[in-house]
């Protein structure tokens, strides 16, 4: 399967430990980060070795020259050290970062053969048809193999196509002794709008409800998918009552990859809902002009509301609440 196929190729060179010195993850796919995760722990990492032999970073709070200093440095408790690094995103930030890079070709020119480095650039979402990609992340995707390309070796974790998702599906329920109904895993992808990390979650909860009867069918993905949405409203209805904006977005995230473009609060007072149906309207106004990013103007939309109301207007509608 096409959008499997990078997957499976470094899921098999970590199985056989024919490795570079490191690599980018680029893309907001989770199912497909989890799986070289899984991988690299089966195959690299021994049982109970883990607290000596993984680490994860942030470029937000670690600098690169520091956590590439680590790679360098051998363990003294393990044999193999793996390092995730977040955060790929400051390192197009505000400033030059020349150094940065530098000290990252130095590094591979001579790379600590008992280590393993992982960039994860997951700010960047890879449509299943690129020439759909928004233009900011093919920005950020080009300047990326424009940069880190040019000493790490590219992984693309990129959206898949419903009818592989599918395929996806029946054959890992195959793995179970289980099948699934022709339209039971129709609707369960087109539920979820393909997100393979919640198709596989959900495939899991699915696998224990219908437990010895081995067949899941359209009722059963109906009852479990509809219940997955409902919690996800109720979440997000929580963290907008609640005015967590880091909650707020995460949920929203959720709801964008599904499809699922429900809105849902409870508000204390009548002027904190006409606060809230004015951010929506304009929103709303905001989506019609077809922005260069639609995800942005909702991002927006969602901090907003998610700030505790003030006398002054929050961020980029306070016109809209003047008039």
């Amino acid at each position: 399967m096409k959008s499997f196929a990078q997957v499976e190729r470094f899921v098999q060179d970590v199985s056989s430990h024919k490795l570079k010195p490191g690599y980018v993850f680029i893309g907001d796919e989770g199912f497909f980060r989890r799986t070289c995760r899984d991988a690299i722990l089966e195959h690299l990492i021994p049982e109970g070795m883990r607290e000596f032999s993984f680490y994860e970073f942030d470029l937000d709070s670690a600098g690169i020259v520091e956590i590439l200093d680590r790679a360098r440095t051998p363990s003294l408790m393990a044999n193999f050290q793996v390092l995730f690094v977040r955060g790929v995103k400051s390192l197009y930030g505000r400033g030059k970062h020349d150094a940065e890079f530098a000290a990252i070709a130095d590094y591979v020119k001579n790379p600590n053969p008992d280590a393993l480095l992982i960039l994860i650039a997951d700010h960047i979402s890879i449509p299943v048809d690129l020439r759909r990609m928004d233009m900011t992340d093919k920005d950020r995707y080009e300047r990326i193999r424009e940069t880190l390309g040019e000493y790490l070796s590219i992984v693309e974790f990129a959206r898949v196509e419903e009818g592989e998702a599918v395929k996806w599906l029946n054959e890992t329920a195959a793995l179970h002794a289980t099948k699934v109904d022709p339209d039971a895993s129709r609707e369960l992808v087109d539920s979820l709008g393909g997100d393979m990390m919640m198709i596989s979650n959900e495939l899991e909860k699915l696998l224990l409800y219908v437990g010895e009867k081995k067949r899941i069918t359209l009722g059963d993905v109906e009852t479990m998918v509809l219940a997955a949405k409902q919690r996800t409203l109720y979440e997000l209805t929580d963290a907008l009552s609640s005015h967590n904006r880091a909650r707020s977005l995460e949920i929203l995230d959720a709801m964008l990859s599904t499809g699922d473009g429900d809105e849902a609060a409870h508000y204390k007072s009548r002027r904190e809902l006409t606060r809230a149906i004015r951010l929506i309207s304009r929103a709303d106004a905001a989506l019609r002009t077809n922005p260069v990013s639609k995800r942005l103007v909702l991002e927006n939309l969602i901090l907003d509301l998610a700030a505790e109301p003030t006398q002054t207007a929050p961020s980029w509608q306070q016109e809209a609440l003047l008039d």
